[in-house]
């Protein structure tokens, strides 16, 4: 009937939909993402120094 057509038509719109992504969002999360493949790529090689100069 047309009450049960409205009731699906307003259940389907309420429902969440997936968002798209503007460019800038997926721009920052690869500039975080670099940044921290940086930090952990210093904090390793810092380790790395420490290591040696602990062995000597």
């Amino acid at each position: 009937s047309l009450s049960q057509a409205f009731i699906r038509f307003l259940e389907d719109e309420s429902a969440p939909r997936h968002q798209a992504r503007f460019p800038a969002v997926q721009m920052a999360q690869q500039s975080t993402d670099k940044a921290e493949k940086k930090a952990q790529a210093k904090a390793q090689a810092a380790n790395m120094v420490i290591e040696v100069c602990m062995s000597k």
